[in-house]
């Protein structure tokens, strides 16, 4: 409007390749950790398998593609959802998973260093506080006030979520465990 027309053009196809970009980061970021939990038995030896001389994880890339694939014709072909939306839903679903490893990962370290001799109170103990309080934030503004649907669902998505790599996790021990003890 206050640029005209071609300014218009140029920031809709600067937003486009944007997205293509993140989906590119995301699909690579995605396919890579499957091969990484396939590899250290977490999931099925077939999405480890590599081709070509770049080592380049072909089925976990296929089964990325195929996931966004099935989840875009359910959003946004069966339900309606604007890409936008999914976008942004996805994208809160992310972040809550993110930040609540990052306050976790700082609580670790907390605990990490704690009986350490040469732990410096400032990067051991108050560096990881001032990380939880920071981290926090944005996890409490996503939390309250409570949201409109569907975005009041997503925490509870998101724990979900992570109860699901904890059993994951819990299950994979006992059976390294067992095979210990054999």
């Amino acid at each position: 409007h206050y640029l005209g027309t071609n300014a218009a053009i140029f920031m809709d196809f600067a937003a486009m390749v944007s997205y293509f970009a993140c989906y590119f980061g995301a699909l690579n970021a995605g396919a890579f950790m499957l091969e990484a939990l396939s590899k250290s038995g977490y999931l099925h030896p077939w999405l480890a398998a590599e081709t070509g001389d770049k080592q380049t994880p072909t089925h976990a890339l296929d089964s990325i593609t195929g996931l966004a694939l099935i989840v875009y014709v359910i959003f946004a072909i069966g339900l309606g959802v604007s890409a936008s939306d999914m976008y942004n839903w996805f994208g809160t679903i992310g972040m809550l998973g993110l930040l609540t490893v990052y306050v976790l990962v700082n609580v670790g370290a907390i605990v990490y260093f704690r009986k350490d001799k040469g732990r410096s109170m400032f990067k051991h103990v108050l560096a990881p506080v001032i990380g939880i309080l920071v981290l926090i934030y944005p996890i409490y503004t996503s939390l309250w006030p409570i949201p409109a649907f569907p975005m009041n669902t997503f925490p509870y998505i998101a724990i979900v979520w992570f109860l699901i790599g904890l059993w994951v996790a819990t299950k994979r021990r006992k059976v390294e465990t067992r095979l210990e003890d054999f």
